[in-house]
């Protein structure tokens, strides 16, 4: 086995090559050799990969832009590798009414063909038979659906899904061109939006609505989509969606995907303004002098009141701005009492101002006092 192993490694160094499976997303490498099974199509390859790899019959796989359906799986005889025939898809399902589109598909069966040069199917007769991947895109796919591809309209007869494989049987129907739907799909949003909240909790957690662009069942990337709000003194709306809530009241908002004229608007939502929250707790600054006099002590306090009543609070901080660089002799912040004691020998500050801020950061508390220096003489 240990031989095997490495003779297969090597092989894989040297000659593998970089499919996709295309439901799950998956890269993983192969082998390809010529088909010596007796498989009649052309198109059908034989793939050698190792055993983790996500493959399975009718899985629907990539390579270089062309797409191929597992046919089979060989039971392993050993535990480094797997073998499977591949086809290569020769027809695109796509619904008429739009709701299924982009299947890749095998037609196994006709009771009549043409074919152009290049060998590709452009004209079949009567009933045929097709086969794809069992998906739960292949799921959404009903008795009576009608398609348009190889040269004609077909109805589908008969679905059987078994071991990964989807079989349909169609039969030839009168001609009909197929539904193009166009839509826009909004994104979740609230109904209610509060200016000021806390939480500032609104559209989806943010202010800002989106959009989806659809044909048919298929994403539309980068479409052009023009906003408007039915009521610019509520709120407005910017072309990326983005909401800017004013004042109280009601609102929709319009999208327009302007390539189709096709819009979608909002149910009302309605806007309201939150009431200011009122903080029970004040701050002031008290002294026995409003003046700060050289040589001499003066003491400031710090007075908290919580719903009007004295109540002492931890955590007060305090700074002291001027446009003079002041020393001071004493500096002594009592947080017990919330006192600050300043103290300043320095006669060149005589006429001087300094403005002390205390402040309390989680009460939200801040307090200034101007002080100007002044000779006790």
């Amino acid at each position: 086995m240990d031989t095997l192993k490495r003779s297969f490694e090597r092989t894989m160094q040297r000659e593998s090559k970089t499919m996709t499976a295309v439901t799950q997303a998956q890269d993983f490498k192969v082998v390809f050799r010529k088909n010596n099974d007796g498989l009649e199509d052309r198109d059908t390859s034989i793939i050698y990969y190792e055993i983790d790899a996500p493959v399975g019959v009718g899985t629907l796989l990539n390579y270089k832009g062309n797409y191929y359906i597992v046919l089979n799986k060989e039971t392993a005889e050993n535990d480094v590798y797997y073998k499977s025939a591949i086809r290569q898809t020769d027809g695109i399902l796509n619904l008429n009414t739009g709701t299924v589109t982009g299947l890749r598909v095998i037609c196994t069966k006709t009771t009549s063909i043409s074919s152009a040069s290049d060998g590709t199917m452009i004209l079949l007769l009567g009933d045929l038979e097709l086969i794809l991947e069992d998906n739960s895109d292949a799921k959404r796919l009903t008795i009576g659906g009608t398609f348009n591809e190889y040269g004609g309209t077909y109805k589908i007869k008969n679905i059987m899904c078994k071991n990964g494989i989807c079989h349909l049987y169609c039969e030839r129907t009168a001609d009909e061109q197929p539904t193009v739907n166009y839509r826009l799909v909004l994104g979740d949003y609230n109904k209610a939006y509060q200016i000021g909240s806390s939480t500032d909790s609104g559209l989806v957690g943010v202010t800002k609505l989106e959009t989806t662009a659809y044909i048919n069942d298929q994403i539309v990337d980068n479409p052009t989509i023009e906003w408007k709000s039915s009521d610019n003194n509520v709120a407005t709306i910017a072309q990326d969606g983005t909401v800017t809530f004013i004042k109280a009241g009601t609102v929709k908002f319009t999208a327009r995907w302007s390539e189709h004229d096709v819009e979608v608007t909002t149910d009302e939502i309605t806007v309201t303004e939150n009431e200011p929250e009122v903080n029970p707790w004040t701050l002031s600054i008290t002294s026995r002098y409003n003046k700060l006099y050289v040589n001499k002590d003066t003491v400031f306090t710090f007075v908290t009141k919580n719903d009007g009543v004295k109540e002492h609070l931890d955590g007060l901080q305090y700074e002291i701005t001027s446009d003079y660089s002041f020393t001071f002799v004493t500096e002594k912040f009592d947080t017990t009492a919330n006192t600050l004691t300043l103290k300043t020998t320095d006669t060149g500050a005589i006429g001087k101002k300094f403005t002390l801020r205390v402040y309390h950061t989680a009460k939200k508390l801040e307090a200034t006092k101007d002080v100007t220096v002044e000779s006790l003489i």
